[in-house]
Formats: C-alpha cells, sequence, structure tokens
C-alpha cells in the first residue's frame, strides 16, 4: 500500500467526510419523514 496509506491526517480527513455523509443523510431522512406525515409542506 505504500508509507502513506494511514497517516494520521488521512484518518482525521477521512472520519470528517463520514461525519458530513452521515449528518447530510440524517437531515434527509428528517425532512422525508415530516413531508410524509405532513408536518412541513413539500415544496
Amino acid at each position: 500500500m505504500g508509507s502513506s496509506a494511514n497517516k494520521p491526517s488521512t484518518n482525521v480527513l477521512t472520519g470528517a467526510v463520514i461525519v458530513f455523509i452521515t449528518v447530510c443523510a440524517g437531515a434527509y431522512a428528517v425532512t422525508a419523514f415530516l413531508q410524509a406525515t405532513h408536518i412541513i409542506a413539500a415544496p
């Protein structure tokens, strides 16, 4: 794999990307649920 396969900065960047995607998916799921239950209006 090479000497730069698991540098700490790579691990931090990967973790930040995973957290960002998780937050975006959670927000999408909450919005979809609220629209499906007619708590908020669909655009």
